[in-house]
């Protein structure tokens, strides 16, 4: 075999590997746009609210009085402030799923004092989502505002072994 033709049979063997590098990225092209579109399509689906229509009955978490109520939507400055808050609900047992949710909440979690926010020795637990997985990271120093605190790293894991879809959805607004 003469140099010439080695050589032809080396573009060959690149023409047939730029071919399979080619169909190879198509076909990852099309993985992608389809990852995308789910992507898209999940988070359409999150978030979608629902809105009672004029004079439909809602029910909600009265969190000062720590009970489920119902009222009828009127569009009134209090039903759309129930809304943003993300405290109605289509059906009573929606809202009692979550009023346990919040009273099981209030049980697990700590409310550090200003002295023991100045000790920086003392671990400081909170649940994150990282990952698309919960863990619990440690705080010693700042509050963040919002954040639900966990006196021990054990509380925080029972905490989040009893209530992981509890807190998706309302922590972090993933449904599951």
């Amino acid at each position: 075999m003469n140099k010439v033709e080695e050589l032809e049979k080396t573009v060959s063997k690149y023409d047939i590997l730029i071919n399979n590098y080619k169909n190879s990225i198509d076909e990852l092209e099309s993985l992608k746009k389809e990852a995308e579109s789910e992507i898209a399509k999940l988070k359409k689906e999150n978030q979608k609210q629902w809105i009672p229509k004029y004079i439909e009955t809602y029910f909600y978490y009265d969190k000062d009085n720590e009970v489920v109520l119902c009222d009828n939507w009127a569009d009134t400055n209090t039903d759309k402030m129930r809304l943003e808050n993300k405290v109605i609900f289509e059906t009573e047992e929606a809202a009692e799923r979550y009023a346990e949710y919040q009273k099981a909440k209030k049980e697990y979690t700590y409310d550090f004092s200003v002295e023991e926010w100045k000790d920086i020795d003392m671990n400081k637990y909170i649940i994150c989502y990282q990952g698309r997985e919960l863990n619990i990271d440690v705080y010693s120093i700042t509050k963040i505002c919002g954040c639900n605190y966990f006196k021990t790293k054990e509380r925080a894991q029972e905490f989040i072994d009893k209530y992981k879809d509890e807190i998706l959805e309302y922590e972090f607004e993933i449904k599951k």
